[in-house]
Formats: C-alpha cells, sequence, structure tokens
C-alpha cells in the first residue's frame, strides 16, 4: 500500500506523515506512487517536500542563501540493492536569511519490475550533519501486464498541459505533487491524478466507458453524495484521469477517495482507493435532521430506559465516524429519550436501510463478547482499547500473547491480513501497571491509529514510565 510518511499526530484521530518533527532536525514529506510506462513496466515516482524553515541557509558562490541536503533512497530485496538514488537537492535562493524560508520540493522516478522491496530512506542537511533522518518502508509492486488495472492516486497541488517535458511530467501534464494526505483548513481543494491502463483489454477499441470518482467515509464506506463525479472514456491502452472537489464542505474526518471502472451493466469492473485526512473546524455537520425522523413501528420504540439509551449510544463509538462521535455526545447531553432514540435509529438505517434492527443484533452481539472478555471494575469492554479494536476492525486473524516477559510489560500484538485498504496491519497493546486485564495500545501501523516509533522503550519496564506513555497519548 503506498503511503505517506507522517510521524506526528496532529488531531487525536489522524495520523500525520512527516519523516520527522524534532526542532533540531528537517522537517520533509516524504510519498510515492507506482505507475507503468508505455513499455509495459512498472515504475515508482517519489515526492519529496522540504520545509525551508527547517533547513541551515547559506552563503553561496552567486551571493545568494542556499540550502542543500543530500537524499538516498535504497531499494532492496534480501539485502541485496537492487537500485539507489544518491544525489544533493538545492533549494531555491534567497538574499537574506531574515526572508521567509521557501519550501522546496523533489520527484525522482525508479524503474522497478514487479516484486516487494524494502524501502530505505535517508535524508541530511548538508550544512550541518547533524540534521539528519531515516525512514523504512516495505512496498509491493504489482501491476499485472495487458490487464486492466489502476495505477496508485497521486494528489497533487496543481497541473497543467506542459510545453516541455521535466520531471514533474506525465501524460502530457505537468503536475505539481502534493507531498501529503492531510488537508487542513487553509487547502479548500483537492486534486488527484492517476492512470488506468488496458481498458481496451475489457471494451472494445473506441467503446465509452464509465470512470467514476468519489470521497466516502473511511470508517463506514458511505458515499458523500456532493463529492460524486464521474467521466467518460474512451477504451485505450493509457487512460488519464485528474478530478478535483472543491473541500471547503468537507468536515473535519477520514476519507478514502475511490475511483472505479464501471461497465454498461454499472458494475465495478475495477477501483482504486487513496486514505486522506481532513481538519475543517467549524464547518457543520452533515447529519440528518433526527428530529424529523419517525418512530412509528421502529424497534428503537421498545428502548424506553434511558441509561440502558445510553449504554447502547456509547457503545456504538467504535464503528462512528468522527463527525458522528462528536454529534453522539451532544445527543446523550440532551438526555432526551426521543432524541436518543432518533439518534439510535437514523444510525442504523445508515448502515442497513431495509434491515436495521438486524443490523444492531449482530453488533450487540459483539459488544456482548467484548464486555465479557474486556471489561475492568471500571470500565465496559467497549471502552478500552482492545474492545474499541475488536469492535472496529473485528476479530483479529491472530494474537501473540506475550504476558510473562523478564524485561518487558506484559503486552499482546493482535494482526490482521487487511484493515481497509491496507494489508498486514498490527496493533500492540501493554498492560504497564502489571496487574488487572486492561491493556492500553502502544502501537499500531494502521492509518489513524495511535503510531509510537519510540514503542520499544515504553515496553521496556520501568518503574514510573507507565504514566507518562499513557497521558502523552
Amino acid at each position: 500500500m503506498k503511503k505517506v510518511v507522517f510521524l506526528i499526530i496532529i488531531l487525536a484521530f489522524i495520523f500525520s506523515k512527516e519523516v520527522i518533527s524534532a526542532d533540531d532536525k528537517i522537517q520533509a514529506y516524504f510519498d510515492y506512487a507506482i505507475f507503468n510506462s508505455v513499455e509495459n513496466e512498472p515504475f515508482i515516482e517519489t515526492y519529496l517536500s522540504i520545509v525551508g524553515e527547517s533547513v541551515i541557509f547559506k552563503f553561496n558562490e552567486n551571493k545568494k542563501y542556499q540550502a542543500s541536503v543530500e537524499i538516498v533512497i535504497l531499494f532492496k530485496q534480501g539485502g541485496k540493492i537492487i537500485d539507489f538514488r544518491k544525489y544533493n537537492l538545492l533549494s531555491p535562493e534567497i538574499s537574506d536569511t531574515l526572508e521567509a524560508k521557501p519550501t522546496f520540493i523533489d520527484q525522482q522516478r525508479i524503474s522497478l519490475p514487479n516484486g516487494i522491496y524494502n524501502l530505505e530512506f535517508e535524508i541530511s542537511d548538508n550544512n550541518k550533519k547533524s540534521y539528519k533522518q531515516k525512514y523504512n518502508d516495505i512496498i509491493t509492486i504489482s501491476l499485472p501486464k495487458n490487464e486492466i488495472s489502476f495505477s496508485d492516486i497521486q494528489f497533487i497541488e496543481k497541473y497543467s498541459a506542459n510545453s516541455q517535458i521535466n520531471k514533474f511530467s506525465k501524460s502530457g501534464y505537468d503536475l505539481v505533487p502534493f507531498v501529503s494526505n492531510f488537508y487542513p483548513k487553509s487547502i479548500n481543494k483537492l486534486i488527484f491524478y492517476c492512470e488506468i491502463y488496458y481498458s481496451n483489454k475489457i471494451f472494445t477499441k473506441n467503446e465509452k466507458y464509465l470512470c467514476k470518482y468519489f470521497i466516502e467515509s473511511y470508517e463506514t464506506n458511505v458515499i458523500l453524495s456532493e463529492f460524486n463525479r464521474f467521466q467518460k472514456k474512451e477504451a485505450k491502452t493509457t487512460n488519464v484521469v485528474i478530478g478535483e472537489f472543491v473541500i471547503d464542505n468537507l468536515s473535519t474526518g477520514n476519507y478514502n477517495l475511490v475511483v472505479q471502472i464501471r461497465n454498461s451493466k454499472n458494475e465495478i469492473v475495477v477501483e482504486k482507493k487513496s486514505f486522506f485526512q481532513r481538519s475543517n473546524p467549524g464547518v457543520a455537520l452533515n447529519l440528518n435532521d433526527i428530529n424529523s425522523l419517525n418512530l412509528e413501528n421502529s424497534f428503537v420504540k421498545e428502548i424506553t430506559n434511558v441509561e440502558t439509551l445510553n449504554e447502547y449510544i456509547n457503545c456504538l463509538y467504535p464503528i462512528s465516524t468522527p463527525k458522528e462521535r462528536q454529534f453522539s455526545e451532544n445527543v446523550v447531553a440532551k438526555n432526551n429519550i426521543e432524541y436518543m432514540q432518533k439518534y439510535f435509529h437514523d444510525f442504523w438505517t445508515k448502515r442497513n436501510s431495509i434491515a436495521p434492527e438486524q443490523e444492531w443484533k449482530i453488533y450487540k452481539e459483539i459488544v456482548d463478547l467484548v464486555n465479557k472478555s474486556y471489561s475492568t471494575q471500571i470500565k465496559m469492554g467497549y471502552e478500552t482499547d482492545r474492545g474499541r479494536i475488536y469492535l472496529q476492525y473485528g476479530t483479529p486473524n491472530s494474537i501473540e500473547v506475550f504476558h510473562h516477559e523478564p524485561d518487558s510489560y506484559p503486552y499482546e500484538i493482535w494482526h490482521y491480513h487487511q484493515v481497509n485498504v491496507q494489508t498486514n496491519c498490527f496493533f500492540l497493546f501493554y498492560n504497564p501497571h502489571l496487574m488487572g486485564k486492561e491493556f492500553w495500545l502502544l502501537h499500531s501501523n494502521v492509518i489513524g491509529e495511535y503510531n509510537n516509533p519510540e514503542y520499544e522503550g515504553s515496553l521496556s519496564k520501568r518503574s514510573d514510565s507507565y504514566e507518562i506513555d499513557i497521558l502523552d497519548r
């Protein structure tokens, strides 16, 4: 899975992708995307954005100030270097160090055959060698030959028809990469680029087909109707898709950008998803006006106890969207049974409009199991980290238990083959109290979850560490 490197928590539920964050280190953003060439050979594009204020500018021979960083990118298989890049990247020149130091970007294109690779990335400041950072990842290149497929989705800042080919050029366009999947309030437009390969193997020559693209909730996969577009394409060896959305009204949350190819029966032939995050404080929640709902003959009319409804709504937290979580807090605070009933009914109708009661009963069985397994003296099971993860992502494919290690706190590792569009996922829970049955989430590689690069140190037994570790989250 393609991902941007982000190691800071920007919001409680947002997994940041900044390579480094300390004041004495380079602030940079790194991303990559996989495409196919006209020769039917895959290649990877790497994108790098460096914050000018985080590097040293020095006086150069042109009597200007300029930054210089060294980049090393390695691709390995079984410890063997398959390909690499090592080069110096120069910033734009400035006349005075009191000026704002510009952010500068770079893009590299490297041909690699299908396969699994260890990616090693290192960046260092040539003007202060202590400013250095490394990043490692496992990437999979798997573009089928002569079969319809998508490239990765590339987020871009802007694009234009090119008059002269350069390193930012593809398919007749100059594409300025947006090296992040986090869209703050200051950015009001999401633009993307991707390629469709060998649509002519599915559709007849010159036949028109539909390319649909939209934004969906990351948690529920519900399509946002306001952000739903399509383009008609003519079957070719390679089709280019450039799409954009004005996101002024897109509320804070986690989302997928989805691109689909559909046939004449409106059936999905192939699709691609890319995760992104939006921070947009102040945008009104776009939930249905639950006050207008009619509860006659609804299953929620049978739930007449306020405390019961309160608990039922609270246990929805793991499977709720960020805006639903915010909205539900207001619902519970009102302590109005009719209002709570309407919210509860609306929640399940959104997930199964035909059989909302059945959908709730299925979930309730899992909640009961979680409560039985993970409840403590002060918390229901669904309120614990393990309970939330179980409800949100389902039963782990495997669990490794380490409750009696001599040099570490008791811990567990939950493995999932796939979480949404992400594969090879894990969650590491630990018990720093050395008592009771509650385990806190210490580290995960899942997008949107708590990511702690220093988890190994936190896992080691230290008499005074657990309070800091937990509070820091």
